[in-house]
Formats: C-alpha cells, structure tokens, sequence
C-alpha cells in the first residue's frame, strides 16, 4: 500500500517488482504512476505497454486483466 498509494516518486520498476511478488502477471514497459490503489494484485493482470495514471484505482474483487497498449488515465 505504501509503495503505491503514496505521491512519492517511487520507480515503476518497483513497483512493478511488488506487484509480481504478489501475484500479478505484469508485462514489458509499464508504468505505474503516484497514488494508485490496487486492491488485490493477485487478481490482476497487465500486458505489454501499459501506463496506468495517478489516482487510478483498480478496485479488482474478481479477475481484472488489462490488454497491451492500454492507457487508463488519471482519477479513472
């Protein structure tokens, strides 16, 4: 939580490290920027080219895969 959900500029590759360590599938080339709220990594899935934006939350109870080349802008 700490390592996302913060507006500290925290290296996308970090996070893309934790986000592996539990449990998500996560692609090549995908940024993840300040305060992002994933609620369960373990359901989710990211492919290949994938920006993901501030104050994004990704509220995932079930199963959530997001597609390659996707872009899911700020505050959605």
């Amino acid at each position: 939580m700490f390592v996302f959900k913060t507006m500290l500029p925290i290296p996308s590759k970090i996070k893309v490290k934790i986000l592996k360590l539990y449990g998500a599938k996560v692609g090549y080339n995908v940024l993840i920027k300040p305060n992002v709220n994933i609620k369960y990594p373990w359901f989710l899935e990211i492919g290949n080219d994938v920006w993901i934006g501030e104050n994004v939350w990704i509220d995932n109870l079930a199963q959530v895969t997001i597609g390659n080349d996707v872009c899911l802008s700020q505050d959605a």
